[in-house]
């Protein structure tokens, strides 16, 4: 009984690991010109391999080790969009890198079965601003009202640009 219990408790845990069928497919950015340099912008690159993966019916969109500066991303049905350890996706701080109203680095109109994973960054680079003084959202100055979550501070709006999932 030990045995068949262990057994099925094995199977469930290989399944529950499993990606679904349609990430199978891989777009890795760099495929479709992301150099992962900080100051070369990202996004026709990135939007050009979730656009690939969703025409094959979805897949992982893979950030390998960079950095990427990129504006709004639109993500698409079964799309997995997959920042690897060591990459670091920043969000543009250029207004004209996020047309249409779209205020968020990360989109979604509608789409179904998405997730962003891995295990690196995505730095949407907030700012607030302390005493007069332009603070990166990320640093905790240990002043009173500078303690920071989520890219914004405790109690007040911040400009944070999170992710938009509708």
């Amino acid at each position: 009984m030990r045995c068949l219990t262990l057994c099925c408790l094995l199977a469930f845990a290989a399944t529950a690991q499993q990606r679904p069928k349609e990430w199978n497919h891989t777009c890795n950015v760099r495929d479709y010109g992301a150099r992962g340099v900080r100051e070369e912008r990202a996004t026709q690159a990135i939007q050009a391999a979730i656009d690939a993966c969703a025409a094959a019916g979805g897949g992982r969109v893979v950030l390998p080790p960079g950095a990427y500066t990129s504006g709004a991303l639109l993500l698409k049905d079964n799309i997995d969009l997959h920042v690897e350890a060591g990459a670091v996706l920043f969000s543009s701080r250029a207004d004209e890198d996020f047309p249409e109203g779209r205020r968020a680095l990360v989109n979604s109109d509608g789409a179904s079965r998405i997730a962003l994973t891995g295990r690196g960054v995505i730095d949407g680079q907030s700012r607030y601003e302390y005493g007069g003084v332009l603070v990166p959202a990320h640093v905790d100055t240990g002043l009173p009202g500078s303690k920071m979550w989520g890219g914004r501070e405790y109690g007040s709006a911040s400009p944070c640009r999170a992710a938009r999932i509708s």
